[in-house]
């Protein structure tokens, strides 16, 4: 099963016209001026894949020049196609090789319902969401998603886990545009 995260619909957006629709990264950032936000329904994960789209636009991009404000309005990834290319194999959330921000020699596996805070596991009482640690799955979209949020809104527990990677409280500020090229221009320092 091949689920590449350049292409696949995986980023619940909300368009400007209205219409939602869950789109892959190059659409994404291809269509950012179209966009009006990222539309999880969850503000962690709101705030995770916005983070992550950044990341990305300093990867391909580089600092903003300060004598262009407009440089993410229009199509982000015009002039840096080939750098996504060639870095493709890095997006693919399943498969033998390379794993989107998964570690092949991690010696502890974890179910993936771990991914989502929300979803009770171990002996945690079960509220609002019943699952069963290794038994349930999760789609890959919403694993990708589970990716995205874990390092940044992990909890801490047992000797070896740590709160996420901005400790405890995770605060995150983040100005919103009106757009995501505008969300992420704001953003992009």
């Amino acid at each position: 099963m091949n689920f590449n995260l350049l292409d696949e619909s995986w980023i619940p957006v909300l368009y400007r016209n209205g219409i939602w629709e869950r789109v892959g990264i190059r659409k994404a950032l291809a269509d950012a001026h179209k966009i009006r936000e990222v539309a999880a329904s969850n503000p962690m994960d709101r705030v995770a894949i916005v983070r992550f789209l950044l990341a990305l636009l300093y990867w391909l991009k580089g600092s903003p020049s300060d004598s262009n404000d407009n440089e993410v309005n229009h199509d982000i990834l015009a002039q840096s196609a080939t750098e996504i290319d060639q870095s493709r194999h890095f997006f693919n959330l399943l498969g033998d090789n390379h794993r989107f921000y998964q570690d092949p020699a991690a010696k502890r596996l974890r179910a993936a319902t771990d991914l989502l805070q929300e979803i009770p596991t171990g002996n945690n009482f079960w509220h609002f969401r019943h699952s069963t640690d290794a038994s349930d799955g999760l789609c890959p979209a919403c694993c990708a998603i589970g990716l995205l949020r874990l390092p940044l809104f992990s909890v801490s527990g047992l000797p070896d886990l740590e709160a996420g990677i901005n400790s405890a409280p995770p605060v995150y500020v983040v100005p919103w545009g009106a757009t995501l090229a505008e969300t992420l221009r704001a953003n992009w320092v």
